[in-house]
């Protein structure tokens, strides 16, 4: 009987050692399949994206700019459409396209309606 309880309590520590070695590797392969699905595949993408990142700016501006010409909304409406909907920006980085928009004449804000002050074609 004590034999017997000594075997399984030995059982028993091994399989301990063995789970926390199987956890450890579990956990380990998790943080690298994560980092391998978070990295870009190659490096045809990794420039893609990077050439993205530094155009986003103009992107934004020029869906901006569309959207006024191509619409009367009020100020709220395209905040709802390019930041909720679209999810192209933050509010504060809108407003920010917004302020340098007018500023520079490019749309006219009357009221609380936007307008197109004129055709965008040279800022693409």
């Amino acid at each position: 009987m004590k034999l017997t309880l000594e075997l399984l309590r030995s059982t028993i520590k091994q399989n301990e050692l063995m789970l926390s070695h199987i956890l450890e590797e579990n956990k380990r392969l998790r943080e690298e399949l994560s980092q391998v699905r978070a990295a870009p595949e190659n490096r045809l993408e990794q420039e893609m994206l990077s050439r993205l990142r530094k155009r986003k700016g103009s992107v934004i501006r020029n869906r901006i700019l569309d959207t006024v010409q191509n619409k009367e909304l009020s100020l709220a409406e395209l905040k709802g459409f390019i930041v909720d909907e679209q999810q192209y920006c933050s509010k504060a980085s809108f407003y920010r396209y917004i302020d340098k928009l007018v500023a520079e004449g490019t749309i006219q804000l009357i009221g609380d309606r936007l307008h197109a002050a004129q055709v965008h074609d040279a800022l693409q």
